[in-house]
């Protein structure tokens, strides 16, 4: 933000006007290119405004902001830009520090992106844009249109061009929202009052405090509104025990647990901290074609055997969202055995003599954690799906194990509840989702609210199963299976039109339900009739009571006969 304050600073008033020495910025850049791989984004900033100042010259004494205008300090900002761009060089990877900062935009680096699913580099999910990110982004753009609609012609400036492209960033990942802000703030603060945020006027200077410290006031706000009320955020300083594999790092200290790894690309920096060598992680400083095949291990089937083949890993630490790898190693239980899992990942052992030992004590022999009832992957599934439906021994005595073992795993209590509804016994299942529910941790909430719901109907509590239905909505607008709940069970209170607009919802986020289908053309048909019957019936209406109306204001004329007694 000083960066951009002191830019700010030089378009308006020059040289003189920053009072931070400017050759801090090139400074500062060094210091940047050897610490983080976002770099390009110090010599993005003084580009920003050479090109707002070109597009649109600002109205000031100092014209030494534009290199294309004649004056004494026409240098200014060009030499800044050039320094800066200097600076990114001195590091250990000279330039490439900047060009390898676009190829997750361009050509064969955005498709190694796209297939490694890496979470900061997401676009950000729907929820955010009905939170404190979607609030910032839509003043943003408001705060623009009165000063486009008084200078249309100077509406292309150097705030639009600055406001603009931190958006567009932030649209494209979700690791660029702190920039927007830092970026969008200022700006929105100079649109809305009407000054200038970095220039202290003389109408500033009266004032006991300079506007600036609004800044963090604003952001705080905005957070606080919006933003800590997401469950998703976890606060505070440490190791986030939701985001990094801990317990499982802890199960392979305690077990003597050392070989080859292969590990989602989210678990490489923390593997590092303690102690483990990685096959990739966070700094993607690795050969393209082993990034490559990491990529292709998480999308295909085939891919994951060329890893195993080609990179020989005996223990595995994979996230549940790649379902490639674990779904193999879960069919493959000749060659691997599934050790340890918790809400985040699992752990994998390749069976030989090193872990035979560990194998023994510890593996699941029948447990799937990623499937809702603990069914284990075929290589042929059935039509039937699951087939026992979670209903083996073997399933329930080591959902069983895990709980007593870590009685802090949302995920096992919420399989639980899956066992103990589809067995029967609707009582325990509801204990099960409750203590996912009340639980500190963020895992599983809208899947506990919405299981809960369906053991409420079991037992009879309708009002109450609607109730949690509506909760595990709120807590997650993508999860399909409450709005299908959430429609049947108005169907079966005949509240046909909100049965439809719930089971709709439902179809635009999963549209393979036949059945789901066949109840809504249904649906459609009796509110197509009901709404013919309403405005026949209405016709019907103004049609009486324009007769009614007719008849009332209607007087016989007189014959004008007089009748004689």
């Amino acid at each position: 933000m000083r960066t951009v304050q002191s830019l700010d600073r030089l378009r308006t008033n020059g040289i003189e006007g920053v009072r931070v020495p400017v050759v801090a910025i090139p400074l500062l850049q060094i210091l940047w290119a050897n610490a983080h791989g976002s770099a390009i984004i110090g010599v993005l900033l003084p580009g920003i405004y050479i090109i707002g100042a070109i597009i649109n010259p600002p109205q000031s004494p100092h014209p030494g902001i534009n290199p294309f205008v004649k004056g004494k300090r026409k240098g200014d900002l060009s030499l800044i830009l050039i320094l800066t761009a200097i600076a990114s060089l001195l590091n250990p990877y000279s330039y490439h520090i900047l060009t390898d900062s676009l190829a997750p935009f361009f050509g064969q680096g955005a498709d190694l992106f796209n297939a490694l699913t890496i979470d900061e580099w997401q676009m950000p999910v729907k929820d955010m844009f009905f939170g404190w990110y979607g609030l910032l982004l839509g003043i943003g753009v408001i705060s623009f249109f009165p000063r486009l609609v008084e200078t249309p012609r100077r509406g292309i400036s150097t705030d639009l061009i600055l406001f603009s492209t931190f958006a567009l960033l932030s649209i494209k990942a979700v690791r660029f929202i702190d920039l927007f802000v830092v970026a969008a703030v200022p700006v929105i603060y100079k649109n809305v009052v009407g000054g200038q945020w970095s220039v202290v006027s003389e109408e500033s200077q009266k004032l006991k405090y300079h506007p600036f410290i609004l800044y963090p006031f604003l952001i705080l706000s905005l957070f606080w509104f919006f933003g800590i009320k997401d469950t998703t955020f976890t606060l505070g300083l440490g190791v986030d025990k939701e985001v990094v594999p801990k317990k499982d790092v802890d199960f392979m200290e305690t077990n003597g647990i050392r070989g080859k790894i292969f590990n989602s690309y989210n678990f490489g920096g923390y593997l590092i901290y303690r102690g483990y060598p990685v096959f990739i992680d966070g700094r993607l400083c690795y050969n393209p074609e082993l990034v490559k095949n990491f990529a292709d291990a998480n999308l295909t089937d085939s891919g994951w055997k060329n890893v195993e083949e080609k990179y020989k890993p005996d223990i595995v630490l994979v996230e549940y969202e790649k379902v490639s790898v674990p779904k193999n190693l879960l069919i493959d239980r000749k060659n691997w055995a599934l050790v340890y899992w918790d809400d985040l990942d699992m752990l994998f052992l390749k069976r030989n003599d090193k872990f035979s030992a560990i194998i023994a004590k510890n593996e699941y022999r029948a447990l799937n954690p990623m499937d809702m009832y603990g069914q284990l992957p075929s290589p042929q599934p059935s039509p039937m799906g699951r087939g026992g439906e979670g209903k083996g021994e073997g399933v329930f005595a080591e959902a069983q194990r895990r709980i007593r073992e870590g009685p802090e795993s949302m995920r096992a209590h919420l399989l639980m509840g899956n066992l103990y509804m589809n067995r029967g016994e609707a009582d325990k299942s509801i204990v099960e989702y409750e203590t996912v529910i009340k639980s500190s941790l963020s895992f599983g909430k809208a899947e506990a609210h919405n299981n809960l719901g369906t053991a409420y109907e079991r037992v009879g509590d309708v009002y109450g199963a609607e109730e949690e239905y509506k909760a595990a909505v709120r807590l997650d607008r993508s999860y399909p299976l409450p709005q299908r709940n959430l429609g049947y069970l108005k169907v079966g209170q005949s509240y046909y039109i909100e049965a439809l607009w719930h089971l709709e919802r439902f179809l635009q986020l999963d549209g393979s339900d036949r059945n789901t289908w066949a109840v809504v053309s249904e649906l459609k048909g009796y509110r197509d009739t009901l709404i013919l019957r309403v405005f026949i019936g209405g016709m019907a209406v103004i049609g009486i009571m324009w007769i009614a109306a007719r008849r009332v204001a209607y007087t016989p004329p007189s014959s004008g006969r007089r009748i004689s007694k």
